[in-house]
């Protein structure tokens, strides 16, 4: 499952708020899901890495540091 809700409403110059879970999402979902977040394009310059992500957090986050939090939670620093 990859959602993504809108958090509060923040003065327009705020980064996006955002929060989400992740159940066996490839990490092309994963990516995905942050680059829509982020509102940027994803240009894949190699293959995403094989396997899935599980996390789930009812925490909210900015897309920086959630895009760190899904990271570090798959015991690597470089996936995403």
């Amino acid at each position: 499952m990859v959602t993504l809700e809108d958090g509060p409403a923040l003065p327009e110059s705020s980064e996006p708020v955002i929060t989400f879970s992740f159940k066996e999402a490839t990490f092309e979902q994963v990516v995905d899901f942050f680059g829509r977040a982020a509102g940027l394009p994803v240009v894949w310059e190699a293959s995403p890495p094989p396997g899935t992500l599980r996390y789930q957090s009812d925490r909210t986050y900015g897309v920086d540091d959630g895009l760190h939090a899904a990271t570090m939670s798959t015991g690597m620093t470089s996936i995403i």
